[in-house]
């Protein structure tokens, strides 16, 4: 028996939202997320970063680093959603 811990839906959307509009905003919200992510890298990467920095803010970055990959992951899911539906879904429609 699989068992499968991740579920989905999938909804024809593009008749209830701009899909450019909405494609448009979840591109500025990666980019603001690969600037922080970028941020906290470069600081991780310093030389004396282990040394320099208490254990408490290595964790807390470990952490951040590990949820900004999460957000940036699902934003990217969000995308192809949305962009695929003005692709995928009229071709199913004429069925």
């Amino acid at each position: 028996m699989l068992v499968c811990n991740v579920t989905g839906a999938a909804l024809c959307v593009q008749d209830f939202i701009d899909i450019e509009k909405e494609t448009g905003k979840l591109s500025g919200k990666r980019e603001r997320l690969q600037g922080q992510l970028q941020k906290v890298e470069d600081a991780m990467a310093k030389d004396d970063y282990i040394s320099k920095v208490p254990e408490a803010v290595r964790e807390q970055n470990t952490t951040k680093v590990g949820w900004l990959l999460v957000e940036l992951t699902s934003l990217f899911n969000s995308y192809l959603v949305i962009s695929l539906q003005s692709v995928y879904y009229p071709a199913i429609l004429r069925l």
